[in-house]
């Protein structure tokens, strides 16, 4: 429909803005639509460190949502935390590529989630 076309931001190809608007609209789909997510709330964002991820760790930063993200390097996590710059923060990160590491499921009930 039109209403979901975009002017294509200075400085970015056809390809990186069109990667740019859906990975947006999924994630807000997925944690407002759905998900019902509200400032003070904590969202668990697997995979934080892809365009989905980053773009629901925005989200959530804007709206006053807490985070505990998951991605596959301890740098890349520290990129992603340094990029929140609304109200919501970062609670935990979990590299899930560490073999030394907990599993993620051990991790995530250690943050009080069920």
């Amino acid at each position: 429909p039109a209403f979901t076309v975009r002017k294509i931001p200075v400085g970015l190809t056809e390809a990186e803005a069109a990667v740019l608007n859906g990975a947006f609209e999924t994630s807000y789909h997925g944690l407002i639509h759905c998900g019902g997510l509200k400032a003070g709330e904590v969202a668990l964002i697997h995979g934080a460190t892809g365009a989905s991820g980053l773009a629901a760790v925005q989200i959530c930063s804007a709206i006053g949502a807490d985070m505990i993200i998951t991605g596959g390097s301890d740098e890349k996590l520290d990129i992603v935390e340094k990029q929140c710059l609304g109200k919501g923060k970062v609670l935990t990160k979990y590299n899930y590529n560490n073999p030394d590491g907990v599993k993620l499921s051990k991790f995530v009930k250690s943050q009080g989630i069920k």
